[in-house]
C-alpha cells in the first residue's frame, strides 16, 4: 500500500479525479484499520516523533497514567503531558539520552486504585532508520500480586 501511494503521488498530475479519490479512500481505510488495531490493544501506546511530540495515542493510556489537558497541543513533549512525575521523569531521561529498549515498573494511583504499571520505551523505525519512539504502558498489578 505504501509503495502504491508513493508511486501514485509521483504521478498525481496525470491521475484522474476517480483515481485520486480511490487513493484517498485507500489511505483513509488503512488509517482506520491502524487506529482500530491501536484502540483494540489492552496496553497503552504513545507513538512519538523524533522531537518527542505525540503522533498517536490510544485511549488505554489514560487507564495507566494521568494525562494533562495539553495532551494534544502541538509543541509539548510527551513528558509535559503526563501527570505522574516519576513516569514523566523516567521517559524524559531515557528519551533525551537516546536510551531505548528500557522498561521500569511504577506504582500509580489512578481512578481510586493503585496499579503497578510497566512502562517500556522502544524505538520506532521506518525503512531501517529510527524516526521516533513508542512508549508502552502495561498493567502489572495481577502479575505483581501473584
Amino acid at each position: 500500500m505504501i509503495d502504491f501511494v508513493g508511486k501514485a503521488s509521483e504521478k498525481i498530475q496525470k491521475l484522474s479525479k476517480e483515481q485520486i479519490e480511490r487513493i484517498i479512500s485507500m489511505i483513509n481505510e488503512e488509517n482506520e484499520v491502524f487506529d482500530s488495531i491501536l484502540e483494540s490493544l489492552d496496553s497503552g501506546i504513545i507513538v512519538l516523533d523524533n522531537r518527542f511530540l505525540i503522533q498517536k495515542i490510544n485511549r488505554a493510556v489514560k487507564r495507566f497514567v494521568p494525562v494533562s489537558s495539553s495532551l494534544f497541543e502541538e509543541e509539548n513533549p510527551v513528558w509535559d503531558c503526563l501527570l505522574d512525575e516519576d513516569i514523566s521523569q523516567f521517559i524524559r531521561k531515557n528519551l533525551e539520552k537516546n536510551i531505548s529498549h528500557v522498561e521500569e515498573e511504577f506504582s500509580v494511583y489512578i481512578n481510586g486504585k493503585t496499579l503497578f504499571v510497566g512502562v517500556s520505551i522502544v524505538p520506532l523505525c521506518r525503512k531501517g532508520d529510527i524516526c521516533g519512539s513508542i512508549i508502552i504502558f502495561r498493567d502489572m498489578t495481577a502479575k505483581r500480586q501473584q
